[in-house]
């Protein structure tokens, strides 16, 4: 994205504007020119709504010369470097631009290429050690606001800018829920200076980024500006904005982010009290689906809804529910006790009791696998991380799992040939030199008996059913974007790559990647 810096160009003659944006390649040096005025008045309303980085203007123009628009900027702004250009080489107006703290006091007639791209070097690196230093320290003094208890700041500078009125985007990494009882890993979380770093340098032709601070839980307050500061951006260019954002994020990290937007304007201090008392508002991404944007609702401080939804938790006999999936597991009953467990845990808002619920199902799940002595998943966090990020995906995952199991049991009603050829299979697919004389020799039977018997307990032949597991465990990895398409085709067995989406394509119709992101 760019992040050029922008100059607004003031002159009451068209020749000097023309040449001055076409003397020296702007957008290469770092500069976009955003607006042009034709004297001190139309400069000065333009400064207003685009608040340009930097200003080159004429001293001796109608109706309100460069001395004077420069004098009313001052009042409210000491910092944007202002650059005079003038033909009249007068001590008076040189004086003046001293008292204005002017950057540059130049004459037209001695303007070069080299000596303008020297200027814009040189005001290059001092705007942006300027914005470096503003943006830390506005950065730390926000994050202490909303870390501390205060309600208010005892500062009236400080007391203006909080309530100034402002539109914001939220962002925060998605953690998954540690259904198997492991800590994340240390460096799981993508550090704060980075996200930073991939803000700033994040803008769109209709937003740019303000200020961005962080509030507790890992949450980080981006301030937005619009391209006319004076005008509310709209509703959906703050979802566009956001949404651009979050994906340019993502695949920056390779991390999983949720976003809010608020589409009205908001002042700090409604903010700080707004994350206090609608934290439900942000914690029900778990139960709708994280890698989202959302709008929150505002204004709105619903402390009554809060008190509403925690009453409908305890209300529920959840553990009742949780006791039926409990019995269910290793049966065909299983993924109906899940589907009706976890539609219950969505009315809910106790994330705390459902990650000991879901902990416990886990180990069930995993007692059930091994007594029924079947090659088992591997169900760690660092494998299965991306699936349990809210309630939808845990969901999901649950229910596979028990297909699996399901699948893998069902071959108890076979004979014993078919029932270890099976468990063979299961366990043995990855290889792809996995051969019918392998499965065959396991099982101490010929190659014609185990097929013969095959196909005519289980209705498949026993090479497609080598190729559904391999094409059912390919389906699962690429559901869970963790791996390159050639790796999960070395993964399930398949020596090339080319060999392997064919098969794929044959089974599932469509290719694996198209598979990961389908058509709409």
């Amino acid at each position: 994205m760019s992040d050029l810096i922008s100059v607004m160009i003031v002159d009451d003659e068209q020749f000097v504007i023309e040449d001055l944006t076409e003397l020296v390649d702007w957008e290469t040096l770092g500069f976009k020119i955003v607006a042009v005025a034709y004297n001190g008045r139309q400069g000065l309303r333009k400064y207003r709504e685009c608040h340009p980085q930097l200003i080159l203007t004429d001293i001796k123009m109608p109706f309100s010369d460069g001395i004077e628009m420069a004098s009313k900027i001052r009042e409210t702004d000491n910092t944007t470097p202002i650059v005079l250009l003038t033909a009249y080489e007068d001590f008076s107006y040189a004086k003046a631009a001293i008292s204005l703290n002017i950057t540059e006091y130049l004459v037209k007639s001695d303007m070069t290429a080299e000596g303008l791209t020297s200027l814009l070097v040189r005001l290059k690196e001092s705007i942006r050690q300027n914005d470096d230093r503003d943006f830390i320290v506005t950065t730390r003094i926000l994050e202490q606001f909303f870390s501390s208890d205060d309600e208010k700041s005892s500062d009236d500078n400080l007391d203006k800018y909080l309530k100034t009125l402002r539109q914001v985007v939220i962002l925060r990494q998605a953690r998954p829920l540690p259904v198997s009882g492991e800590a994340l890993p240390a460096d799981f979380y993508v550090p704060t200076v980075r996200l930073v770093d991939l803000m700033r340098g994040f803008r769109t032709t209709a937003v740019s980024t303000e200020v961005i601070t962080q509030l507790p839980g890992g949450y980080l307050v981006v301030s937005l500006c619009g391209s006319e500061p004076d005008k509310p951006i709209a509703a959906s260019t703050m979802r566009s904005y956001a949404e651009a954002l979050r994906c340019h994020i993502e695949e920056s990290t390779g991390a999983c982010f949720s976003a809010w937007f608020i589409s009205h304007r908001i002042s700090f201090y409604e903010l700080k009290r707004y994350c206090a008392v609608n934290r439900t508002d942000f914690e029900k991404i778990f139960f709708e689906g994280c890698n989202r944007t959302n709008s929150l609702e505002y204004p709105r401080l619903d402390t009554d809804r809060m008190l509403l939804e925690n009453e409908a938790w305890h209300s529920r006999d959840i553990f009742e529910e949780e006791t039926q999936v409990l019995e269910a597991l290793g049966t065909e009953k299983a993924a109906e006790a899940l589907t009706r467990y976890f539609d219950g845990l969505a009315q809910t808002t106790d994330i705390k009791m459902i990650s000991l619920s879901c902990g416990k199902i886990l180990k069930a799940l995993q007692t059930v696998w091994e007594k029924n002595d079947v090659s088992m998943p591997d169900m760690t966090l660092k494998k299965n991380w991306r699936s349990w990020l809210d309630l939808p995906g845990i969901k999901k995952w649950f229910i596979d799992m028990t297909k699996t199991l399901a699948n893998q049991t069902a071959n108890t009603t076979y004979s014993p040939a078919v029932s270890g050829a099976i468990r063979y299979i299961h366990r043995h697919y990855s290889n792809p030199d996995l051969s019918l004389n392998d499965i065959a020799d396991s099982v101490h039977r010929s190659v014609g008996y185990l097929c013969s018997a095959f196909k005519k307990e289980t209705d498949v032949t026993l090479k497609n059913y080598i190729t559904n597991v391999r094409i059912e465990e390919a389906k699962r990895l690429i559901e869970a974007n963790e791996m390159k398409i050639y790796e999960i085709g070395r993964k399930v067995g398949y020596h090339s790559s080319q060999y392997f989406s064919q098969a794929f394509q044959k089974e599932v119709g469509m290719l694996p990647t198209e598979y990961r992101r389908p058509v709409k």
